[in-house]
C-alpha cells in the first residue's frame, strides 16, 4: 500500500514538472512571437513597405533579434569609448544615475534599516524615475519611418516629371538627378518631416558614418536598458513585504512590458545591417502593336519576344534595383534611380532574377565625402539607359 502510494506520489510530482516545464516552453514561445512580430512590423514600417507574414517569420526575426543582442553584449565593453558620449544623449545618463541610486537603496535597506518606509518609498520613485528618459528616447526613434522615400509625395511627382526629358533617360544624368534631390531635401525641404533629424543622422547617403552612427546608439540604448532590467531583477528580489512591495511588483511588470514592447523595435530601427541584393530582373510586359520604332531604352532593355496564349509579349532586362522583399506571390523592389520609387511586381511577370552583390541604399559609394554615387550603379556603362517599368 504505502508502495503504492509513493509511486502515486512520484507520478504526481512528475506531472507537476511537466505542467511547469509546459508553461514555461509556452511563455518563451509567446515572448519570441511577440518581439519577432514587433521586429517584423517596425523594420518593414521603416522601409516604408507593406507586407504580410507567416508565424515563422516572426520567429526568425526574433531569432535575429536575440542574435544580436549575444553578439552587442561584448561590443558594450570593447566599444564603450566610443559610444560613451551617446548615453549623455536624451538624459540616458540620468537612468544610469537614477538606477545606481536604487540599487545603494537597497543594499541600504538590506543591511542596515529593515522596514524604513523611506528607503522603500525612494525605491520606488527611483524606478518610475528611471524609466521615463529611456522610454522618450525609445519612443522618439519610432518616429523615423519610410527611410528609403524621405521625400513628400508632392516633391516625388514634381522631381518624377523631369524625368520625361530625353537627356534624363542616361544614368549619369539620373544619379546627378537623385544627389541633387538628396541635397535639396537636406537643405530645404525635408526640414518641417517628423523624424528628419534621425533620418539625416543614421539613414541619409550623404551621411558619411550614419552605419556607425547607428550601432554607437544602439549600444548606448542596449545598456542602458540592462542596467535598467538588472535594476528591476534586484528590486523584486528584494521587496520584502507590505503596501510598498506591491507596488514594486506593479513597477516591475510595467517597466519589463516596457523593455519587452519598446526594445525590439529599436533594433529594428538601429540594430539591424540594411543590406540588400543588388539585381537586375528579366520581365515580360505585353507587347505595343503600335510601337514600330523602337526608343532607346527598348533597344538595349528588350531582351525578345515571347508567346503566351497567342499574344506577343517582350522580354526586357531591367537597371539594378534593390531587392527589399520577396515570396510566392510578389517581389517587391527598390528603384532609386527612377527617383526612389518602391514597386510591387507579380511573380508571374519576373522571368529571372540575377543578382549582382549586396549593397545598402544608405552607404555612398563615393570615396569623395563631398560627392554621391548609388551603389547600384557601380560597374554599370554611363550610356545605360533608364527605363521606367
Amino acid at each position: 500500500m504505502e508502495k503504492a502510494k509513493a509511486q502515486h506520489e512520484s507520478i504526481n510530482t512528475v506531472t507537476s514538472w511537466l505542467k511547469e516545464l509546459s508553461g514555461i516552453g509556452l511563455g518563451i514561445v509567446a515572448v519570441l512571437y511577440v518581439c519577432g512580430y514587433l521586429v517584423h512590423t517596425i523594420y518593414y514600417r521603416l522601409l516604408g513597405v507593406d507586407v504580410g507574414a507567416q508565424p515563422l517569420n516572426y520567429l526568425t526575426f526574433s531569432g535575429d533579434y536575440l542574435v544580436s543582442i549575444f553578439i552587442s553584449v561584448p561590443q558594450l565593453f570593447s566599444m564603450f569609448s566610443e559610444y560613451c558620449s551617446y548615453l549623455f544623449e536624451k538624459c540616458l545618463w540620468l537612468s544610469i544615475l537614477l538606477c545606481l541610486m536604487n540599487l545603494i537603496c537597497i543594499l541600504a535597506l538590506k543591511r542596515y534599516w529593515f522596514d524604513n518606509w523611506k528607503l522603500k518609498l525612494a525605491i520606488c520613485l527611483l524606478i518610475a524615475f528611471a524609466a521615463i528618459p529611456i522610454t522618450l528616447a525609445e519612443i522618439n526613434i519610432l518616429k523615423i519611418q519610410n527611410v528609403l522615400q524621405p521625400f513628400l509625395p508632392p516633391e516625388i511627382q514634381g522631381a518624377g516629371e523631369q524625368t520625361n526629358h530625353e537627356k534624363l533617360q542616361l544614368l549619369n544624368a539620373r544619379i546627378e538627378l537623385v544627389r541633387t534631390s538628396y541635397k535639396e531635401h537636406h537643405t530645404k525641404q525635408g526640414i518641417s518631416v517628423p523624424g528628419f533629424e534621425e533620418w539625416k543622422r543614421w539613414f541619409s547617403p550623404l551621411t558619411s558614418n550614419n552605419e556607425l552612427e547607428r550601432i554607437r546608439f544602439y549600444l548606448a540604448l542596449l545598456q542602458v536598458n540592462i542596467v535598467f532590467l538588472i535594476t528591476l531583477i534586484v528590486t523584486f528580489w528584494a521587496r520584502g513585504t507590505g503596501r510598498f512591495s506591491k507596488i514594486i511588483i506593479v513597477e516591475v511588470i510595467i517597466g519589463l512590458t516596457l523593455i519587452l514592447l519598446l526594445f525590439p523595435c529599436i533594433y529594428a530601427t538601429l540594430g539591424r545591417v540594411f543590406l540588400f541584393p543588388v539585381v537586375t530582373l528579366e520581365l515580360k510586359t505585353e507587347k505595343s502593336k503600335d510601337s514600330n520604332k523602337p526608343t532607346n531604352n527598348q533597344l538595349v532593355a528588350e531582351k525578345g519576344v515571347i508567346k503566351e496564349n497567342d499574344k506577343e509579349q517582350k522580354v526586357i532586362e531591367t537597371h539594378p534595383l534593390f531587392l527589399i522583399f520577396q515570396d510566392e506571390s510578389e517581389i517587391i523592389v527598390y528603384d532609386r534611380i527612377n527617383l526612389f520609387q518602391l514597386k510591387r511586381l507579380p511573380r508571374s511577370e519576373v522571368l529571372k532574377i540575377k543578382q549582382l552583390y549586396k549593397s545598402s541604399p544608405f552607404r555612398n559609394c563615393q570615396l569623395d565625402e563631398d560627392d554621391f554615387i548609388p551603389c547600384e550603379t557601380l560597374w554599370i556603362k554611363e550610356e545605360t539607359p533608364i527605363l521606367n517599368f
